[in-house]
């Protein structure tokens, strides 16, 4: 059952533009930086982690046009993943 409701949460998302997608990443000077596309206002986090298992949120953004700019410093840390995570609309 839950797979079925994450995949009609999904589709709904696609449907209605609310989801966001990532269009571009870009690591300069020690800053990285992705780029979201999406609708307008749902809440995204920007979350990382060492291990992939336990994450810590890094910068939250509101979505105010349909594309937005999140950054994290320190990018070149050994083993660094990154995941933005929808938290509300």
């Amino acid at each position: 059952m839950r797979d079925t409701l994450r995949a009609q949460f999904d589709r709904q998302m696609r449907e209605t533009g609310l989801g966001a997608s990532l269009t571009s990443l870009k690591v300069s000077n020690g800053v990285f930086s992705l780029s979201l596309t999406g609708g307008l206002g749902p809440n995204y986090q920007l979350e990382t982690s060492s291990d992939s298992q336990t994450w810590m949120p890094l910068s939250q953004i509101k979505m105010t046009a349909t594309q937005a700019i999140m950054t994290a410093t320190n990018p070149l840390a050994p083993q660094t993943f990154y995941r933005v995570r929808w938290t509300s609309d």
